[in-house]
């Protein structure tokens, strides 16, 4: 995974250090909400030029 530089700089990573993502599922009921946990290893950072952008996002491939 490659995130922002903001980002990077503000946990303080290094390459190769794992974060761990949530990801909400809804039920189709609309009942429930199930969370999903998923580590990522960070591999990188990116600069977009956009300060909003790089404190915001993450990327990975599609198979992740």
């Amino acid at each position: 995974m490659i995130i922002g530089k903001t980002l990077f700089d503000e946990f303080n990573l290094t390459e190769g250090e794992k974060l761990t993502y949530i990801f909400t599922n809804f039920s189709p009921s609309g009942i429930s909400l199930t969370p999903t946990l998923k580590r990522f290893k960070t591999i990188g950072h990116f600069t977009s030029g956009l300060n909003a952008y790089d404190k915001a996002y993450g990327f990975t491939d599609i198979e992740s």
